[in-house]
């Protein structure tokens, strides 16, 4: 039997390198209400202080310029809220601030507004409608499904003001560019272990663990070079999953093993380190991410 994820596993974390993290801070916080679970050594923690979880980590890099087009593999990640209640809110918190929104959509199985941070990172942030009620938009164009949000009905949603997150809000998950679309996917099907969703669109895969829409989407609509990833651009530094229990994570290491994958495997931290094939850092832990 092939081997899958655990359906209990969770994105857990996107790290960023950043060029102005005072900056970057400002922003989580008083556009996304966002709290500062900690800063130290040019890093800053960021999520839900009374849900007690970390789900956005900054890290501080001086050198170079931040670019609109090279992300380290970065599309978006996705910010995922509890109730339509929650996105209303934020929305008209956004209209109050005036600050720039992307795009909104209604995507069948969430409705989302997408956003870019002061360094162009994307950020979409949504809410999941009732599982019974999810469509993939399978008969569709990519474009006939841009563009739905009942944006009216929105705006009428929430009956309190945004002041910051709410307790169950989280990361849903993250969207990457990818070199390979197929060499991608079998990456993440054959070798991490998460089941392919939807294939609906020539250049868009949505991947999860167990029966969610998501956790992970690969695209080429800006096709990356493996070759221009580095470790010293701007935007993605890695993305980190939690399992459960460690007898997953020993599962996890002994299936790459028999494979020949390349990783590498902190006991002590409980954390597993691999490259997927467009140099992408991907962590699976057990224990909270420090660093």
């Amino acid at each position: 039997m092939s081997y899958k994820l655990n359906e209990e596993t969770k994105l857990a974390l996107v790290a960023l390198k950043v060029k102005d993290i005072d900056k970057e801070v400002d922003f989580f916080k008083s556009i996304l209400g966002l709290d500062v679970m900690r800063e130290e050594n040019g890093m800053a923690f960021l999520g839900v202080k009374e849900a007690k979880r970390t789900f956005i980590c900054l890290l501080e890099k001086e050198d170079g310029m931040p670019s609109e087009t090279s992300h380290n593999g970065l599309y978006h990640f996705g910010i995922l809220l509890p109730e339509r209640r929650d996105l209303s809110a934020l929305y008209q918190h956004l209209l109050k601030m005036d600050y720039p929104i992307v795009g909104m959509s209604d995507l069948g199985h969430s409705e989302v507004i997408y956003l870019k941070d002061p360094e162009f990172n994307g950020i979409k942030i949504s809410w999941d409608k009732p599982k019974e009620e999810w469509d993939y938009h399978t008969e569709g164009t990519m474009d006939s499904v841009l563009g739905r949000l009942d944006t009216q009905s929105l705006l009428t949603e929430a009956t309190e003001s945004f002041s910051k997150l709410p307790l169950e809000a989280g990361l849903g998950h993250v969207h990457l560019n990818v070199a390979d679309l197929e060499a991608s996917q079998q990456f993440y099907t054959d070798v991490l272990g998460f089941k392919l969703t939807s294939a609906a669109f020539p250049s868009l895969r949505y991947l999860a663990a167990g029966d969610y829409h998501h956790h992970i989407a690969i695209n080429t609509f800006n096709q990356i070079n493996v070759e221009d990833q580095d470790d010293e651009n701007f935007g993605l530094d890695y993305l980190s999953f939690k399992l459960a229990t460690e007898t997953e994570l020993v599962a996890l290491q002994e299936h790459l093993i028999q494979l020949n994958q390349h990783f590498f495997y902190n006991k002590g931290k409980q954390i597993l380190e691999i490259d997927d094939p467009n140099g992408i850092h991907v962590w699976f832990h057990v224990k909270d991410v420090k660093k």
